[in-house]
């Protein structure tokens, strides 16, 4: 991967690097990445109510789902129901947890 930047922004990530901020140019590129990929992981953990072992186990149950050799499948239709109920149930004691002095 290229990336062409204006000439004040090339001369800010140097600076960066020769201030000793980042070891390289693809460093602080790499830092960005991961950064912004943090960013995004937060907010689908806000806006969904979600916990890092919430998305642990999801990510589980879906590599489960995955493997041919894990036994039968079940139903997308439940497993979005039983989604949903838990979300429910996530919320309702969020809120009954906000409005409690």
């Amino acid at each position: 991967m290229n990336i062409d930047l204006p000439d004040d922004l090339t001369a800010y990530v140097h600076k960066l690097v020769a201030a000793g901020e980042f070891p390289s140019a693809v460093a602080y590129f790499e830092a960005l990445v991961r950064d912004d990929q943090e960013r995004r992981r937060q907010a689908v953990n806000e806006a969904f109510g979600l916990t890092d072992d919430d998305r642990a186990r999801i990510n589980a149950a879906l590599d489960r789902a995955l493997d041919p050799a894990s036994g039968p499948s079940i139903p997308a239709e439940d497993v979005y129901q039983e989604g949903m109920r838990r979300l429910q149930v996530r919320r309702a004691q969020r809120a009954s947890s906000q409005s409690s002095p």
